[in-house]
């Protein structure tokens, strides 16, 4: 589960938009270059430049983007999600107890 900081990053996966990230780690935990975004450093203004260029340029690139962050988060990061991993892991659970 995204922690508070990576919140903001989780939102942006929600609005189908494709989004340039900084390098933060804690953007990283949700956050993948050329997969789901992409990620250029925090302080290289020329980064940020050639990775605004790349999306205006590139309109596959910019659904590829918007498309996997947007399933991504409905598969890792809403409440049904999570949900569903909860009760898989305790019906593991409780398999293996009945199993021994």
């Amino acid at each position: 589960m995204p922690n508070r900081s990576s919140s903001g990053a989780v939102m942006t996966m929600a609005s189908g938009v494709p989004m340039i990230a900084s390098d933060l780690p804690v953007l990283q935990e949700v956050l993948r270059d050329e997969h789901n975004a992409l990620i250029v450093p925090a302080a290289d203004a020329t980064a940020w430049q050639g990775a605004i260029r790349r999306l205006l340029a590139d309109p596959q690139l910019r659904d590829r983007l918007a498309t996997t962050a947007r399933r991504e988060l409905e598969d890792r990061y809403t409440a049904r999600a999570r949900a569903m991993r909860i009760l898989t892991s305790i019906d593991g659970d409780a398999s293996r107890r009945h199993a021994s």
